[in-house]
């Protein structure tokens, strides 16, 4: 493939080609849109987790940069960019160290016969499951048990589905959901869809004045004595419904399954 380049550089994929005096020269390549922003040292997972990304971008360097002056310059940028996101001086010269040694070590081993690895898996709760990996693996090393090693992880444990990645997101910022609307006093309620965050669509309930009001609006209208709030009233049935075809459709299939409650004519956004 031919492609003519005035500066001498070509990106490809993960690579920037460079050409000067008849020379090929590779390195990383990123976007000018690129942000430096990955998972932040603070994060509440894993320690692995947080080592194995600096050893992901160690290694696609190692992998791409056609020079060792490329390669450290590469290196520098990592750090200056993983810096930003929390990670210490120290903490990425060792693990660029060992980087480094383990690519010399794996070329000599290739030499003799691959040593056998076991795996143990414990369930990830903190600080706590650092100490215990320090004493189990101090504790094997002692007895000789050989190439052993310890991850932590949520997968497989009953305590992994106790604590998510994530917090669940708070009732009044959900979007993209079809819910249920009640009154305290009456057994009327009203069905609907929104693409929006909870709490926005309630407050357009709640308005009494303007040329657009809802069936459900209508009803608070018509029947002062009736009142709803946000929290006891506000019911979402369905979750992350991001397409519009698909909210649509599970917006029908639930009016469907209540069709012989009490229920106030649909309105659609």
């Amino acid at each position: 493939m031919d492609h003519e380049c005035t500066s001498g550089t070509i990106p490809f994929l993960d690579l920037l080609i460079r050409k000067e005096n008849n020379n090929i020269s590779i390195s990383v390549f990123r976007k000018p849109t690129h942000s430096g922003v990955y998972t932040h040292y603070s994060s509440f997972i894993p320690f692995q987790y947080k080592r194995q990304l600096v050893l992901t971008l160690l290694n696609r360097a190692y992998s791409i940069c056609s020079s060792y002056e490329l390669l450290h310059l590469e290196f520098e940028q990592l750090k200056t960019m993983l810096k930003r996101n929390g990670y210490t001086q120290h903490l990425l010269d060792n693990i660029i160290g060992r980087f480094l040694e383990s690519e010399y070590n794996d070329k000599l081993s290739l030499l003799g016969p691959e040593p056998r690895k076991a795996y143990i898996r414990l369930p990830y709760i903190g600080d706590a499951s650092e100490k215990a990996k320090g004493v189990i693996t101090s504790c094997l090393s002692r007895i000789g048990c050989g190439s052993v090693r310890l991850i932590t992880t949520y997968d497989y444990t009953r305590v992994g589905g106790c604590f998510p990645y994530k917090d669940r997101q708070p009732k009044h910022l959900t979007s993209g959901v079809v819910y249920k609307l009640t009154f305290n006093s009456c057994p009327v309620f009203y069905i609907g869809e929104t693409a929006r965050c909870s709490y926005a669509r309630f407050s357009e309930h709640q308005r009494k004045r303007g040329p657009l009001l809802t069936e459900f609006t209508q009803h608070l209208v018509d029947n002062p004595s009736h009142k709803a709030n946000f929290t006891d009233n506000f019911h979402i049935i369905k979750y992350g419904l991001n397409f519009t075809r698909t909210r649509k459709l599970a917006e029908t299939l639930t009016i469907q399954e209540h069709a012989d409650d009490t229920m106030v004519y649909q309105y659609a956004e």
